[in-house]
């Protein structure tokens, strides 16, 4: 038989403690009411719910020469934040006509090279599959996606704009987008146009055809919230942080002071490492009278806001 005669001593004070217990008049309390923990398999249901049911694409759109690359450069020193510039898959303004260019990483531009034409259809597939892979990688290194849209590609080429999908109706069937667009008055981006050499991309090369484009890049992405190029140049914070805001990216002020070091396609305007209101630039006053005799370029101005006179 096992020896208890070690516990003697501890069964005598439990004894003991019993008969203090069963002699005390006051009440026993009630034990208390413990809520069960959280159960874990709830708990990674509801993260799992508050993701968003398609990967996050961020897009920037503005026409040309409308500042775009300045408001970009900004948008892309951003905390975490990888910005394409000017992107358009469906783009024919870098093809060349004659031959095959050599372009060892281009797989869409070697796609449209090919002796066998494949459809816009297939290029638009190809290049979804991609910007989905590079987001999710970039989403595995906590980074964003920014696509700074090439909008001359497609509203002010030869092309008719209606005949092909803009950039972000070719990723919206399988992206979340966040969006905005910035503007600016277009009397400066039509000069600035002009004085490139890029109206030539469209015809006829009149104010009355490039409102028209315009008004069509409006429409195309009138859901969208707007940002004038002026009210970013008057107070670049502020508007900064509507871009932020807008494409749901982080915030930092070092933003404002890193901006000269990105380096970005479209770089065709403003130099410098300041960013505040510059003058109008001088107008011919023969294409300062087609302006103003042109009903469909007025109405399209004051529609963007700008009801100064010219």
């Amino acid at each position: 038989m096992q020896n208890r005669t070690g516990i003697g001593p501890l069964q005598s004070a439990i004894d003991e403690a019993l008969d203090l217990l069963a002699g005390d008049p006051r009440p026993l309390p009630e034990a208390a009411v413990v809520e069960p923990l959280p159960s874990l398999l709830a708990q990674c249901q509801d993260l799992i719910a508050a993701l968003p049911a398609c990967p996050v694409i961020r897009t920037l759109h503005h026409f040309a020469c409308t500042g775009g690359t300045l408001i970009a450069k900004c948008v892309a020193a951003l905390p975490n934040t990888v910005l394409l510039s000017e992107i358009d898959p469906l783009s024919t303004l870098v093809i060349p006509q004659d031959r095959p260019v050599f372009a060892p990483t281009d797989v869409l531009l070697n796609m449209r090279q090919t002796t066998r034409p494949l459809p816009e259809e297939m290029l638009a597939d190809v290049f979804v599959a991609a910007i989905g892979r590079l987001a999710a990688r970039l989403a595995d290194r906590g980074q964003h996606l920014v696509l700074r849209d090439h909008a001359h590609s497609h509203y002010c080429t030869h092309r008719d704009p209606s005949t092909r999908p803009s950039l972000r109706r070719i990723l919206a069937p399988e992206f979340d987008i966040r969006a905005i667009v910035t503007v600016r008055d277009p009397v400066e981006s039509y000069l600035s146009l002009r004085a490139n050499g890029w109206h030539t991309h469209m015809a006829p090369q009149t104010p009355a055809e490039y409102a028209r484009r315009y008004r069509l890049f409006l429409d195309d992405h009138r859901d969208l919230p707007v940002l004038k190029y002026e009210e970013f140049t008057q107070d670049p914070e502020p508007a900064l942080r509507r871009i932020a805001d807008a494409l749901d990216l982080g915030w930092s002020d070092d933003a404002l002071h890193l901006f000269p070091m990105m380096r970005l396609t479209g770089d065709s305007g403003r130099k410098g490492d300041s960013i505040a209101p510059r003058p109008r630039k001088p107008v011919a006053p023969a294409l300062l009278d087609q302006l103003r005799d042109c009903p469909d370029f007025l109405s399209l101005r004051a529609g963007m806001g700008y009801e100064d006179t010219l």
